[in-house]
């Protein structure tokens, strides 16, 4: 066998390495402006706040036609205030007759259909990040993306895989988006609370940002950070760069509420209505960036029972350090639990909530009791 040339050997290497420095060197950037009063959520985009923001244009295609522009005139802006994160996007189309609506349901997939999503890598971590999309339907499309994605579901699957990396779209964060559309565009305009997201300290920061637009009759996939065919949207480490002043993160949300039912057998007689009462409420605490701290009161009568009154509190936090096991503990009948997160874990972690990752681990302390009340 011949040996390889030296010349063959750069030719080859230069081949695998041209296209993320190719990448690296068109990686974009965007800041994101403060805005006067905030936009109404309508998906008209008529609002003032929108006229005076940067106009996010130069989406490259993945599919299928790797770098050139994408086929149809594509504009994002985004802005914020002290409250959320506002995002608006032109999504215009010379044959809007060809726009593919898709299902209505929250978290459908977005593969059957033309879509606008938003990747917000918070920490600048290059590694994880938050999902938020739509579709000319309107509909809410958010999950986490753990790893850069590699070895999570795609496109609609709800199950979150091994921690380290994958894609959890039982995630669902509280936001807004609406949509609406012309004769030759169709917008979305998205408002996103920054107490839904985390993210390190306010004041100036960079988050990671990328934009991806889907063209389902073209089976085109475009991007505002370029990428190579071979990565989606999730290959958080390829995204371009979002500067913009974050509020301090200081949550607290109660949510009190009343429920009254009523019940009759009309099999006896006399045949009465027995009612039953429920008092109750919620409360969220952000101590600090990584620690939040919640509520829960409950206080019933069903139907002539005692009463009954359920408290409960869980504290749970962000820490980074050596790698545990996942676990409930109940000490020794207490209603004491403590739950963490095992980095290594691959099965599903939908009873706890966590967003699995190296980057990000979570420990959980809840405590719940139940009383039977006489009086």
């Amino acid at each position: 066998m011949r040996p390889i040339r030296g010349s063959a050997v750069r030719i080859m290497l230069a081949v695998l390495v041209a296209p993320a420095l190719l990448h690296a060197q068109q990686s974009p950037l965007a800041r994101a402006a403060r805005v006067a009063a905030p936009p109404v959520i309508d998906g008209r985009l008529d609002d003032d706040a929108w006229s005076g923001l940067e106009p996010l244009e130069g989406f490259t295609q993945r599919e299928p036609s790797e770098g050139q522009p994408v086929s149809q005139p594509t504009e994002v802006r985004v802005g914020h205030d002290d409250a959320a994160l506002y995002i608006g996007a032109w999504l215009f189309d010379e044959d809007p007759s060809g726009i593919v609506t898709g299902q209505t349901r929250r978290d459908a997939s977005l593969n059957d259909s033309d879509a606008f999503v938003v990747v917000l890598d918070t920490y600048l971590d290059r590694q994880n990040a938050f999902v938020f999309g739509t579709t000319p339907a309107g509909i809410e499309y958010d999950g986490q993306v753990t790893g850069e994605g590699v070895g999570g579901g795609r496109g609609g699957g709800r199950q979150q895989r091994g921690s380290a990396g994958g894609f959890n779209l039982n995630w669902d964060g509280s936001w807004e988006v609406a949509t609406t559309r012309d004769e030759r565009v169709w917008f979305a305009e998205m408002r996103i609370p920054f107490s839904t997201l985390r993210y390190g300290a306010g004041g100036a920061q960079d988050w990671g940002l990328n934009f991806e637009r889907r063209i389902r009759r073209n089976s085109e996939q475009s991007m505002w950070a370029p990428l190579p065919r071979q990565f989606d949207v999730y290959r958080i480490s390829l995204a371009g760069t979002l500067t913009l002043e974050a509020p301090a993160r200081r949550t607290v949300t109660v949510s009190p509420y009343a429920l009254v039912d009523g019940f009759r057998d009309y099999g006896v007689t006399p045949s009465d209505v027995a009612f039953g009462r429920q008092i109750g409420g919620d409360a969220k605490i952000g101590l600090n960036q990584s620690l939040t701290l919640d509520w829960e009161f409950r206080a019933n009568t069903n139907r002539g029972a005692p009463l009954s009154l359920s408290v409960g509190w869980a504290l749970g936090g962000f820490y980074t350090g050596t790698n545990v096991r996942l676990a409930w503990l109940d000490t020794a009948g207490t209603g004491l639990y403590i739950v963490w997160n095992d980095t290594n874990h691959t099965g599903s972690l939908e009873r706890t909530g966590i967003m699995a990752g190296p980057k990000q681990r979570q420990l959980v302390v809840k405590y719940s009791r139940l009383f039977n009340l006489t009086g």
